[in-house]
């Protein structure tokens, strides 16, 4: 969902020729499955289409990605133990604990409840997409 929404963002702004944004995982158990129908169908309700097949996280995404971004403290404990394990110097953070007032720094997993969790999920992700991009613009 998050790489959906930046996406949108990106393009909106016209920052495209700027940006790449790309979403893995941090586990395999996802691997080339398309989103939660829910994920889908909260996008599809805020004018977004998005297909997209789940990949792991490997190497490559942290030496070739400048901004790396975790949902919750598992996957970035995840991602900093690759990037340790293949010697890159990786400067992952936590999405909501960077981009968000929020005193929750986690994003929390949707999946197990309804689709109203996947609107609240939708709500953090877009205000954290708008606040990351925001910051960008303004250094540059």
């Amino acid at each position: 969902m998050a790489e959906a929404i930046m996406k949108k963002k990106i393009k909106k702004k016209g920052l495209s020729r700027l940006f790449s944004c790309y979403s893995v995982g941090t586990a395999a158990y996802h691997i080339g499955k398309s989103p939660d129908s829910r994920t889908l169908k909260v996008l599809n309700k805020n004018g977004i289409i998005y297909s997209h097949r789940a990949e792991q996280l490997d190497p490559y995404h942290l030496e070739n990605y400048k901004y790396v971004f975790a949902m919750d403290e598992e996957n970035l404990k995840n991602i900093n133990e690759l990037a340790v394990a293949n010697g890159i110097e990786c400067n992952a953070k936590l999405f909501r604990e960077s981009y968000s007032t929020s005193s929750d720094v986690n994003v929390p997993d949707p999946y197990y409840g309804g689709e109203e969790g996947f609107k609240e999920i939708y709500d953090i992700l877009d205000s954290c997409c708008d606040n990351f991009l925001e910051g960008l613009v303004s250094v540059n």
